[in-house]
């Protein structure tokens, strides 16, 4: 974000060293990579939603909307 990028800029005020900045940058990346997982997740979850649906019929009938009243969407 533009906050972090900013905050990474003002270790040159301070008594930070290169060290310090790439641990920083080395943090953001495992955060990125976190992120990353749980778009997958979320990815294969409405993959296999979708999939299960004819895409025809009743919303009675819906199989996404099924799975979602049924608590398949709380762990997001």
């Amino acid at each position: 974000t533009l906050r972090e990028t900013r905050e990474l800029l003002e270790l040159r005020a301070g008594p930070a060293t290169c060290g310090t900045v790439r641990a920083r940058a080395e943090d953001k990346i495992d955060d990125v990579r976190r992120k990353i997982e749980d778009l997958q997740r979320i990815e294969r979850a409405l993959l296999t939603l979708a999939e299960a649906c004819p895409g025809d019929g009743a919303l009675d009938d819906c199989p996404i909307l099924g799975a979602l009243e049924g608590g398949f969407g709380d762990g997001g």
